[in-house]
């Protein structure tokens, strides 16, 4: 049993790898009530597992306990939570609900960051908004986008061209529905 229980364990931990490695971003979720933002989460541990087994031996389900810290835990431990998982179900890589036993639903985001050598990009973007924003323009003229990007170093990679829609409420959602699209990473 202990080694099972070991095993078990190990296996719930990958889940939470990427998170750990990457930061996430935590919601709560309760019936009737409005979802709360708890924050960025710094890091996942599981500390306990339960498993249960029917009269014939089988294994029907298995619950466990995680600790997860907010950011700013090492400032008091009311940044550090313990919940008892009963349920839980990940669509992609990205993204893990976890449903305790109390019903909760805890809504789990990997936190996308600008990837590595872009800063440079983010800050001339910063620059080319703060220059709009000083000369009181209030919407980009035609072909701006365009420009911008026939102006980037092909060193940097290919791009495709410039596709203007009204589809996603937020950078994050377009960028959520284009990773969505990307092969599931697989693990042995």
């Amino acid at each position: 049993m202990k080694e099972f229980i070991d095993k078990e364990k190990a296996r719930l931990q990958t889940l939470f790898e990427l998170f750990n490695e990457g930061g996430s971003w935590m919601t709560l979720i309760e019936s009737g009530r409005e979802p709360v933002r708890m924050g960025l989460v710094d890091s996942y541990k599981v500390t306990r597992v339960a498993p249960h087994f029917d009269a014939q031996g089988e294994l029907k389900r298995v619950d466990f306990w995680l600790l997860f810290k907010a950011v700013g835990y090492d400032e008091g431990f009311q940044h550090a939570h313990t919940v008892k998982v009963v349920r839980w179900s990940q669509e992609d890589t990205y993204l893990i609900d976890l449903t305790d036993d109390r019903g909760r639903r805890f809504h789990v985001d990997l936190v996308i960051e600008f990837l590595p050598g872009n800063a440079e990009a983010r800050e001339e973007a910063e620059w080319i908004i703060n220059r709009l924003v000083e000369n009181d323009i209030r919407t980009l003229p035609d072909g701006f986008l365009a420009y911008h990007q026939s102006t980037l170093s092909p060193y940097r990679g290919m791009r495709g061209p410039v596709i203007e829609t009204d589809e996603y409420s937020s950078a994050e959602s377009c960028v959520k529905d284009l990773l969505r699209t990307f092969p599931k990473k697989t693990r042995l």
